[in-house]
C-alpha cells in the first residue's frame, strides 16, 4: 500500500518468466553481425533478469568465433555482453544478468551476433533459448 495525504493506493505485482528461442537461421546475413529483436518488453513491465544459454552449437563453415550481445538499440551491450555460442553445450555455459529495467515505452530487446572468419550465411547450426523475468505490476 503506498499511503499519503486521502489517498491509499495498493499495487500488486505478478513475477513471469518468458522463453524466446533463436534459431541460427535468424541471424543468417551476408555481414558478420546480426541484430534481431528478441522480445519486445511492454510499456511499464520491469525486466529483473536475463539468462542466455544455448542449446546446440553455434557453427559455421569457415566461422571461428561467435558472440552474442544483448541489449537495446543505442546500447547492444546493456544485458550480455560477449557471450560465446560456439563453445561447448553444458550446464555451466551460460550468461545471465539481474537488472532492474522499466522502460517508459514498449523497447525492443535486442540479441546481436557477431562472427570472425566469414558471413553469418555461413551459419549451419544452433539454438539459443533466452528467459526474460519480467514483472507486471496491477
Amino acid at each position: 500500500t503506498v499511503s499519503g495525504g486521502t489517498n491509499n493506493t495498493t499495487a500488486e505485482s505478478t513475477q513471469t518468466m518468458i522463453q524466446v528461442t533463436l534459431a541460427y537461421s535468424a541471424f543468417q546475413t551476408a555481414s558478420t553481425v546480426s541484430t534481431v529483436t528478441a522480445r519486445t518488453l511492454p510499456a511499464n513491465r520491469s525486466l529483473f533478469a536475463l539468462i542466455v544459454k544455448h542449446s546446440q552449437v553455434f557453427t559455421g563453415s569457415s566461422i571461428t568465433a561467435l558472440t552474442l550481445d544483448v541489449g537495446i538499440s543505442g546500447d547492444p551491450t546493456k544485458f550480455i555482453n560477449g557471450f560465446n555460442v560456439a563453445q561447448a553445450v553444458s550446464a555451466s555455459a551460460q550468461d545471465s544478468s539481474l537488472v532492474l529495467y522499466f522502460p517508459a515505452t514498449a523497447t525492443a530487446i535486442q540479441a546481436r551476433l557477431t562472427s570472425t572468419g566469414a558471413n553469418l550465411t555461413a551459419l549451419n547450426q544452433g539454438s539459443l533459448d533466452m528467459y526474460f523475468q519480467e514483472t507486471i505490476v496491477t
